[in-house]
């Protein structure tokens, strides 16, 4: 079983959520790192940049990936997903969606989606 992490990434810095508020961790690298020494070879990244569709913190994945896999919570913005599916990052998205999916199907393997809690739709 992969051991995972689920961080949040806001403004090229690294926060995860205690007892409801942002405790500050530092640079995604450094943090990477770490939790990679600790037996962590998955971060799930909530990237708050990329939900709001910017790629602030585009030069991290790409470097993140050389030694841990990571999975990226962004906004349904096509061009981005492209740019991270093309360096192996697997994008989670939330459903229901409005984006073209056949688009993506070539990596379909690296595209998640995520039922939102406030989802009030069937399943058939």
């Amino acid at each position: 079983m992969i051991k995972g992490k689920l961080i949040i990434l806001k403004d090229k810095q690294v926060f995860v959520e205690v007892d409801g508020s942002l405790r500050l961790l530092g640079k995604p690298i450094d943090v990477a790192n770490s939790l990679k020494e600790d037996g962590f070879e998955l971060l799930h990244i909530v990237d708050t940049d990329a939900i709001r569709g910017t790629a602030t913190n585009f030069d991290s994945y790409d470097h993140l990936t050389y030694f841990v896999h990571i999975e990226i919570e962004c906004g349904p913005y096509e061009k981005l997903i492209e740019k991270l599916l093309a360096i192996n990052a697997r994008v989670v998205i939330s459903l229901p969606t409005t984006l073209p999916l056949e688009k993506f199907a070539r990596k379909k393997r690296l595209l998640v989606g995520k039922i939102n809690a406030d989802y009030e739709g069937g399943v058939d």
